[in-house]
């Protein structure tokens, strides 16, 4: 019998210690990574909307920003991936006002294209 309860408390030591770890909030790196393999496998609905939500909850987390950027270029939404990708080149390195004027050149929007690269280039430091 004595063996029997240690058993089950084992195993109800594992569970719980399952249960508390399940309970924690998934890393930005763990939602991206989540929502790499929605994409990989075709589900970019899927994938943009855990972004949106994670995004929402965390407006400055730069690596859900990118990864939400990328993925509507991806899911076929060039002109928010644009937007997004500009949001994050003020925010960080001005490389991604290419990135999005990229996509703006994907969504058929010139003068937005246009907008992220003067934006780019007037963040070049001046060469002497």
């Amino acid at each position: 019998m004595r063996k029997g309860l240690n058993t089950f408390g084992g195993l109800f030591t594992v569970l719980l210690a399952m249960a508390l770890a399940g309970c924690s909030a998934p890393t930005s790196a763990q939602l991206v990574a989540q929502a790499q393999k929605e994409l990989d496998s075709g589900h970019a609905a899927s994938a943009i909307r855990r972004l949106e939500s994670a995004y929402k909850a965390n407006p400055k987390d730069k690596v859900i920003l990118e990864a939400l950027g990328l993925a509507h270029l991806s899911g076929g939404d060039p002109l928010r991936a644009g937007e997004l990708l500009n949001t994050l080149a003020l925010n960080s390195t001005p490389d991604y006002h290419l990135y999005a004027a990229d996509a703006f050149k994907k969504a058929n929007s010139p003068e937005k294209a246009i907008e992220a690269y003067r934006f780019y280039l007037l963040s070049e430091p001046k060469q002497s």
